[in-house]
């Protein structure tokens, strides 16, 4: 009985000792808890209202950036009321819900509870689409002759005009080329382009076309490019004898040449010619037919060409008179392509050349 009170007396001194410094200890640190303060001064969201046909737009945190990535299709307004959230007890300046500049010199900044400072800088980031080519207004064109067209498509515009570049590339070797285009007629859906000067690098044949808009490049497009026209070969023409009188059935011999880049089209490649006789003028008409007459003899070397004047046309009408001018076509570079040729007309020199009929 003695020993049972002993411990009981010591049972209830240890339970008034331990109880005190419990709730001592509990006291302490709910204490401590409070009054600490959190460090955090995080951006959490950042949003903006009013974008296109969307209710907001997201921007992305990156490290002290808020990245607003902008469709170009929307203009970018000077003006925002963005939505932000930031971390537990955390302050921002410029508050959420302020209007505020649309620009990258706009800076935000998060004020912790322990009173750290972060600042985040706002930039906006044009989403520039990518150029869409359509077909061109004509896919054939010609080197020299007809050296304009239309790309048309859809946002051409989507960056500074410097910043916009045509350019080709022959498909049979990859040889490419910058192409110019009239700046002041520009808009977003058409661009009035202009082949370059042709030179000995160019070609004919299938060409690909590509609009770069900044760093963003379309799809391409095909055009065939035809030879220059033979006025650009730099031909030059002059008839033996030229100045006297010719019979009808007698040979006629044309020496020619050609120079420049395009003269590898036409050198050597005449197929058909042909002559423009007008008849001797007088108050009662012209005495003789007057008519083109296909000379089919032709024969032609590195230099000449010869032929037979015809002696009637080919309705049997005898003709003569003035021989007006010589018409030459050249064989296309392509077979299946037989038109792609274009006449040349050599003048003669005042009409000079006479052609009688025959004795």
């Amino acid at each position: 009985m003695l020993f049972e009170n002993i411990v009981m007396i010591n049972y209830k001194r240890i339970i008034y000792f331990f109880v005190p410094a419990l709730i001592t200890f509990f006291s302490c640190s709910k204490t401590d808890y409070e009054t600490s303060k959190r460090p955090y001064n995080n951006i959490v969201k950042f949003s903006v209202a009013g974008y296109g046909g969307l209710d907001s737009v997201d921007a992305v945190i990156r490290g002290d950036e808020i990245l607003i990535y902008w469709n170009s299709d929307s203009p970018l307004p000077t003006l925002m009321k963005p939505t932000i959230l930031v971390s537990a007890g955390a302050k921002i300046h410029p508050a959420s819900g302020s209007e505020i500049a649309f620009t990258d010199t706009t800076v935000y900044k998060v004020t912790a509870e322990d009173g750290t400072i972060r600042t985040y800088t706002v930039k906006p980031i044009v989403r520039q689409p990518k150029p869409i080519l359509l077909s061109p207004s004509t896919q054939e064109l010609r080197w020299g002759a007809s050296p304009n067209f239309n790309l048309l498509g859809e946002y051409f515009l989507s960056t500074s005009l410097d910043q916009i570049k045509v350019y080709g590339q022959r498909i049979s070797d990859g040889y490419e080329f910058d192409l110019a285009f009239d700046s002041t007629t520009a808009t977003s859906t058409s661009l009035a382009v202009k082949l370059p000067d042709f030179t000995a690098e160019q070609d004919t044949g299938w060409h690909k076309i590509w609009l770069k808009v900044g760093n963003l490049e379309s799809e391409s497009v095909d055009v065939y490019i035809q030879q220059p026209p033979i006025e650009y070969a730099g031909m030059k023409m002059s008839v033996v004898g030229e100045g006297k009188p010719i019979k009808l059935g007698q040979q006629l011999i044309v020496n020619y040449s050609f120079d420049g880049p395009a003269a590898r089209y036409y050198n050597k490649n005449v197929i058909s010619a042909s002559l423009n006789i007008q008849g001797i003028p007088n108050p009662n008409g012209p005495v003789l037919g007057t008519g083109n007459i296909v000379l089919t003899d032709m024969i032609v070397t590195d230099n000449q060409m010869s032929f037979t004047i015809p002696v009637t046309t080919a309705t049997n009408r005898t003709i003569g008179g003035y021989v007006l001018h010589l018409a030459i076509l050249a064989r296309s570079p392509l077979s299946n392509r037989p038109t792609y040729g274009r006449t040349y007309y050599y003048e003669f020199p005042n009409k000079l050349t006479f052609v009688t009929a025959p004795n």
